[in-house]
């Protein structure tokens, strides 16, 4: 992103990059949150560490999914209200 800001802006403004979370943060985080959601239902308490990782890897899994149709140049076909956009716009 560093390529596409001008100097003279970030003379002014400070610019930090974070990356993504990494699995074990991203199973604090959700660990946190989801706790604090079942704390509110005694009897589901138990699921709070089932549920986070049952998040966590379904998210950590779409990414691997998502990196490989993107590396093999796949298109994503867009539908919105029954229309391809894909195709409108290739006519």
């Amino acid at each position: 992103m560093a390529c596409c800001v001008v100097g003279r802006f970030l003379r002014h403004v400070p610019v930090v990059y974070v990356d993504y979370p990494g699995q074990t943060s991203l199973v604090q985080i959700y660990g946190t949150f989801n706790r604090a959601m079942l704390r509110l239902i005694p009897s589901l308490r138990a699921y709070a560490e089932p549920l986070t990782n049952a998040m966590v890897e379904l998210y950590l899994m779409s990414q691997v999914c998502q990196t490989m149709l993107v590396s093999k140049g796949t298109t994503t076909v867009i539908h919105y209200r029954g229309i391809n956009v894909e195709s409108a716009y290739s006519s």
